[in-house]
């Protein structure tokens, strides 16, 4: 009898060391993945070098700790610990404010000023968006620069006491906006006009666990955005509306819900409701104006709801992301980078270029795109070089973020050289096979 008192206490703990490792090897449990931004480690080549470094040790041990059975389970048990016991969230890019509502702390960053760019960067940088857009309407074709408002510039009184809304210093934000001014860009500020209907509203900008406007409020800024088109080019772009939407609080669309995810929780949060309209188009428009839209995360709203923008342009329009890597129409993601050999050469196929960045992506002085379109415009002879390293870039960042990590370190061991030395050897290699076969822009 004691010995099977003894087994009964010791078996449920033998379990917990024995089980993930049966669960690697034989997968018995179906257990989902987890939502959060997770990058597992890949395994090392075992060679001498690699060994006596001690660097395939290291990495082989990530690799096991990484790809562990059951480890969603634990994550998650751990994560629900943290929520529902300490109130703590577990994933670092998520903060909790007042009545539990999710916010990114970059946004924060943003509204106190302690990412400022400084204004002489600043001044700069619109002085030279200014020459680009003179340019391009010289060339007949419209350039617009959206801002797009952060959770917490619209919503402030999310902020826990605590931490508290000192700004630190004037922001990118407010010398952005007098500079847009001072030069007169083509702009639209979704900062300021959020602000201004936030309290005149029935469905709120920004849902409760999502970290982007939320699928009503897009509607208002597709619709803002396509009219200030239609009036700059004296031309209807498509017979579209939207309708009377419907209520819900379940089944969000896209990005309604995606801080809740990252949360990677047991229990799912329980969302509040929200408003989606119903679009209805004129199938019979014909779709001939192509726009190229540069920016980040937010944009992707404008297909990721109701697939609204490809409706609207032609196939031929694209979205840069960051201007680093191509993902609409054909949603390839990171592994798409983007071909600026050929800029100019695709710039001339355009109607519209839409430049768009979020508040806490202004100090990012829109990804380098005004830059090198103000070089080519200004001093074309030494643009070739610029485009070229920028292309580099582009295909470095998309090896990084597409897990090539393995295929980078494998010729790091072969040319015995350092990883980053491996990378820029992987960028001028297909760099050469963009250049002869025009790859990816097309």
């Amino acid at each position: 009898m004691k010995k099977i008192i003894i087994l009964i206490l010791i078996l449920p703990f033998a379990l917990v060391f024995v089980l993930p490792g049966i669960q690697k090897e034989l997968k018995l449990i179906k257990v989902a993945p987890l939502k959060s931004v997770f990058y597992p480690a890949n395994k090392m080549p075992l060679t001498g070098k690699t060994w006596f470094s001690g660097d395939f040790q290291l990495c082989f041990e990530n690799y096991l700790k990484d790809h562990l059975g059951l480890r969603p389970v634990f994550v998650r048990i751990y994560n629900q610990y943290n929520f529902s016991i300490l109130g703590l969230p577990s994933y670092g890019d998520v903060q909790i404010g007042k009545n539990n509502v999710l916010y990114q702390p970059i946004y924060l960053q943003a509204y106190k000023g302690k990412d400022f760019a400084g204004s002489t960067r600043i001044d700069s940088f619109i002085y030279r968006m200014k020459v680009v857009q003179d340019e391009l309407e010289h060339r007949q074709k419209y350039f617009l620069f959206i801002i797009a408002p952060g959770k917490v510039n619209v919503y402030p009184e999310i902020v826990p006491d605590k931490i508290g809304l000192i700004k630190v210093d004037t922001t990118n934000y407010e010398v952005m906006v007098d500079r847009l001014n001072k030069y007169n860009v083509n702009y639209i500020d979704f900062c300021n006009y959020f602000i201004t209907i936030k309290d005149t509203i029935q469905y709120p900008l920004f849902t409760r666990y999502g970290t982007h406007w939320s699928g009503s409020a897009v509607s208002m800024v597709m619709d803002s955005i396509l009219k200030r088109i239609e009036v700059a080019i004296r031309e209807k772009i498509i017979n579209y509306e939207h309708t009377e939407g419907y209520v819900t609080d379940k089944d969000l669309k896209f990005t309604d819900a995606d801080l809740a995810q990252y949360m990677d929780l047991i229990v799912p949060l329980k969302p509040d409701p929200v408003y989606y309209p119903v679009y209805n188009f004129d199938t019979a428009s014909t779709r001939s104006h192509e726009i190229l839209i540069v920016g980040d995360s937010f944009c992707q709203s404008f297909w990721g709801f109701d697939n609204v923008f490809p409706r609207v342009f032609s196939d031929s329009s694209m979205f840069w992301a960051y201007y680093r890597y191509k993902e609409w129409p054909v949603n390839k993601s990171l592994s798409m980078p983007i071909n600026t050999l050929y800029l100019e050469e695709y710039i001339c196929n355009l109607d519209i270029i839409l430049l768009e960045s979020v508040d806490a992506n202004l100090n990012l002085l829109g990804y380098s795109f005004i830059d090198d379109l103000f070089c080519l415009f200004t001093q074309p002879g030494n643009s070739k070089e610029r485009l070229a390293a920028r292309l580099r870039e582009n295909i470095i960042y998309s090896a990084r973020m597409n897990n090539d990590q393995y295929l980078v370190q494998q010729m790091a061991v072969e040319m015995q050289i350092t990883v980053d030395s491996a990378y820029q050897v992987l960028a001028y290699q297909r760099q050469k096979e963009f250049f002869e076969t025009k790859k990816i822009l097309y």
